[in-house]
Parts: structure tokens; sequence; C-alpha cells
């Protein structure tokens, strides 16, 4: 069962970075260094997928397909579609996907992405598609043509070495963390090493 959400013209502009005349940028309008997509089309993600759903709302058509109604309920400025099962072709086919998208599968699970790409590869012929994986050793599974590959991991650690100057002696020191149970303290890695109970030191 597929249920569609939202009836509100996908053109009409919610705000953002858009022109100040409301209408949804044309070609012309889009940064050179962005996709010249006709539209994305978001697989997955749930909140955080309809968060980057209305960040790429401001510049291009968007539709967002999650198994979370919550996800996909009310959108101001993009589709949504809600599906139980995202691998399957009729899912898809409710978000109208077409050759000329371009997709980005975040489904939460490396596995259900794998299907939902090769799925977008065989049934709809998508050529331009981002996978978002949760585990980088599973990068190998996606090397098919027209797949780009995100890893989570990567990005993250990216994110933190480039806020500290890539210096990584000035990242965050892992915070003391104590436990207590009946009989016993463990204590975190700032504690200078001491990982004796308290009954035991001297």
């Amino acid at each position: 069962m597929v249920t569609r959400y939202g009836t509100t013209d996908p053109r009409s502009s919610a705000g953002g970075t858009g022109p100040p005349d409301g209408r949804r940028p044309e070609p012309a309008d889009r940064p050179e260094s962005l996709p010249d997509a006709s539209r994305f089309v978001l697989v997955g993600g749930g909140q955080v997928g309809r968060v980057l759903a209305e960040r790429l709302a401001d510049r291009w058509e968007v539709h967002h397909l999650d198994t979370e109604p919550a996800a996909v309920a009310d959108p101001a400025a993009h589709e949504a579609t809600h599906a139980t099962d995202l691998t399957t072709i009729s899912a898809l086919a409710a978000a109208e996907v077409t050759d000329a998208d371009t997709v980005v599968v975040l489904t939460g699970d490396d596995g259900r992405s794998l299907l939902v790409t090769q799925l977008l590869r065989t049934a709809f012929d998508v050529g331009r598609i981002y996978v978002v994986l949760g585990d980088p050793r599973n990068g190998e599974a996606f090397d098919i043509p027209g797949v780009e590959v995100v890893c989570t991991a990567e990005v993250l650690s990216a994110a933190v070495l480039a806020a500290f100057g890539g210096d990584r002696s000035q990242a965050p020191a892992v915070p003391t963390s104590t436990v207590t149970g009946a009989d016993s303290t463990v204590t975190g890695t700032n504690s200078a090493g001491d990982r004796r109970r308290p009954a035991d030191r001297g």
C-alpha cells in the first residue's frame, strides 16, 4: 500500500535561497557547482531525509519517499510519498522516478540500500545515484556504473578534523564516564589510567 501525502505544488517556494519572486529556480539560476538535475528523489532517511529534502527544495524539485509517515507528512516545499516497503518497484513508481532524476538512497541499512539501488538501475534506468553507507566495508558492493557512495563515518571524521584545522590534538578529549555497580566503579580514560576499584586503592 502506497499513500501519497502533500498536494502543495513543488514549484512554489517556501522561502530559502531561491529567487525573491517565489518561483522554482530555472537551470540558469542554479550554481554550476551543483548537479544539473531535473529533480531529486530521496529514498528513506526518516527525519534526516526530510530535512535534506527541505534544503534541496530551495533550488530543485524534490520528492521524498519514506516508510515513516511523520517524515513525509504535510511537506511545505516538496512532494512526499509514504511506502511500507522501499525495496519494491511499486513504491519507487509511486514517487514517479524517471531516468532523468538524481536519486539519493539513505535507508539506514546497506543491504536494503543495495536492493533499492539495483531496482533504480534495472527497472528505472536511473543514471545518477548517491548511496549513504553505514559501513564503509560494504562499498565494493555498490561498484555499479552511475552510483557514488558516501560513508557517514568518513564524512563525520572529516568534519571533526576540519573543525579543528586538521589537528587531532585539538579534538575534544574523551569525556570521563563513571558507571557504578553494586561493588565496583569503572572510570573512563581521563582518570590517569587508574582503573582499580576504590577498595583496591591505597
